[in-house]
């Protein structure tokens, strides 16, 4: 049974976090299809998909060559002859575009790719890329382009999560064919890593992991799926080919558990290959799209609207407190949206058997949730998920509570976030230790997104001078909070400062410092 102060020193921190990525069991993601035929719309389906999964609607749109999401779940559609429209969320058989414009003046569309700040890159296999910035409007003409002379026919484009721009590129002719890479580090103006010839491919679509990039080639016969390791290098080559399945593919896309899915227009089949990926992978679901006649070009998936409340509890503290997790959600569409709040145990990923409070919202409807776990049948400490299944995500605001009884309660809340604040590969942040450890007591928590994280913290005292470096690795979809003690190791002294580096994943990092007389919490939060 855990120690009534480890309970404390978790459950009186809580924040907030909207977050895309969760597993795959957790969220219900959606894979888009596009048609090009003159009517062939855009056709929604709600993973994971099997090989008699029917479309949820179609959206109306005509010769659908391209596709692409945002954060939001905005919808980008590209069309045979250069045409753009985008369509605002939450998408529904009725949506119709909010804007409709020119891929400047290319006559097609290769792929759309969303940067965090809401804008996208279109290709149209020529030799440059346009940049489209929000808000869209029937007027939008390209903000920016991007030129190169290693750029002959940019098929697909793809943005990571450190914001880095990598374009397939097809080049040479006949028996002299090749596909490569060509990849920008932002603000794009400086020169680009250029991978060498993959002979005897032609480039469309990309897709990026945290450690592999999918690219889709339609030649040499039938086609293949070449994978490159990550980091891209100059002169690099695609470590294998995935070539069981496919047929003619022309796009590639990721879910949040990462299984790979590809549309091959050959087939007009989606194939799903699940991780770890090698030359010997084989699909596991193959799904006939239709009906016929479907041409099947572009593919995307959304993931589903999601929140995450790192930290949630009901349960005794110290000094004969009794914290507790109030919820609200509020709708504040027009329409009904409908979802979970899955809940996690603390120290373990998140697993298809966790429970889960359904909830339903009708337009401006506002849902109280005095203490969330006895809600869900539960007491103690973890995490909570909050998953839209049906329209956009809830207004959410929770507010961590010592429930005095007669005396009334003292707590604190914390407001929703945007996954793209959340500290990713190649970011820094400082913690720093309290001034006083006898007056304060010190706590280090995280929480990863979909991926897990990887870190690594140097600790320096007040003056500078380096103490000791740790390294921790935490899996998907986890929390943790431990003592500074645990953490590191060892005791940290007064005033010292931890420097973490995310080496690979995305994460939220914070220390949580407690007055040991009114136990009053503070949180310094690591974010972007």
């Amino acid at each position: 049974m855990m120690n009534r102060r480890h309970i404390e020193r978790i459950v009186v921190w809580v924040i907030v976090v909207a977050f895309l990525g969760l597993a795959a069991s957790d969220a219900q993601a959606q894979l888009y299809l596009g048609n090009d035929q003159p009517s062939g719309g855009v056709q929604q389906f709600t993973l994971p998909i099997s090989a008699s999964s029917t479309p949820n609607f179609t959206v109306a749109a005509g010769n659908v060559v391209a596709l692409g999401l945002d954060a939001k779940g905005d919808l980008a559609v590209g069309a045979l002859g250069g045409g753009l429209t985008f369509f605002t969320a939450p998408i529904s058989g009725s949506s119709t575009p909010s804007a409709t414009f020119k891929n400047g003046a290319l006559g097609n569309v290769g792929q759309i790719a969303f940067t965090a700040a809401g804008d996208f890159f279109a290709t149209g296999f020529a030799g440059n890329v346009n940049l489209f910035t929000h808000p869209f409007s029937n007027a939008t003409v390209p903000s920016a382009s991007i030129t190169n002379a290693n750029i002959s026919s940019a098929a697909g484009v793809v943005v990571d999560a450190a914001q880095n721009l990598y374009i397939s590129n097809t080049g040479g002719s006949g028996a002299n064919t090749y596909g490569n890479l060509v990849v920008y580090a932002p603000p794009y103006t400086g020169l680009p890593i250029v991978t060498g010839p993959a002979i005897g491919a032609n480039y469309r679509k990309v897709a990026i992991s945290g450690t592999q990039l999918f690219v889709a080639s339609v030649a040499p016969g039938t086609g293949r799926v070449d994978v490159y390791t990550l980091p891209i290098a100059a002169s690099g080559l695609p470590a294998f080919s995935i070539t069981n399945g496919v047929n003619l593919p022309e796009a590639v896309a990721l879910d949040a558990a990462g299984n790979l899915h590809v549309g091959n227009l050959g087939s007009t089949t989606v194939t799903v290959y699940g991780p770890p990926f090698s030359a010997s992978s084989a699909p596991a679901v193959t799904l006939t799209a239709g009906p016929s006649p479907f041409s099947l070009f572009s593919l995307v998936i959304g993931s589903s609207q999601s929140g995450i409340l790192p930290a949630v509890g009901s349960a005794n503290g110290a000094g004969g407190s009794f914290f507790r997790t109030g919820v609200q959600l509020q709708n504040p569409s027009p329409s009904v949206i409908n979802g979970n709040i899955v809940f996690h145990t603390a120290g373990v990923s998140g697993t298809t058997s966790d429970p889960f409070l359904p909830y339903t919202l009708n337009p401006g409807q506002t849902q109280t949730i005095a203490d969330l776990l006895p809600a869900l049948a539960r007491s103690g400490l973890g995490s909570a998920d909050v998953v839209s299944t049906s329209g956009i995500l809830p207004t959410v605001v929770a507010r961590v509570f010592n429930d005095g009884g007669d005396k009334g309660t003292s707590g604190f809340t914390e407001d929703l976030m945007k996954p793209q604040d959340a500290l990713s590969a190649g970011d820094q942040f400082v913690l720093l230790v309290p001034s006083d450890l006898a007056r304060f007591r010190y706590n280090i928590g995280v929480r990863t997104l979909g991926t897990g994280a990887s870190i690594t913290v140097t600790q320096r005292n007040s003056v500078g001078t380096i103490v000791r470096t740790v390294s921790k690795t935490y899996a998907p979809t986890y929390f943790e909070q431990v003592d500074a003690t645990t953490f590191l190791g060892a005791a940290p002294s007064a005033s010292d400062s931890l420097t973490v580096i995310v080496n690979s994943g995305e994460l939220f990092i914070y220390g949580a410092t407690t007055d040991n007389t009114t136990q009053d919490p503070s949180v310094q939060l690591g974010r972007k």
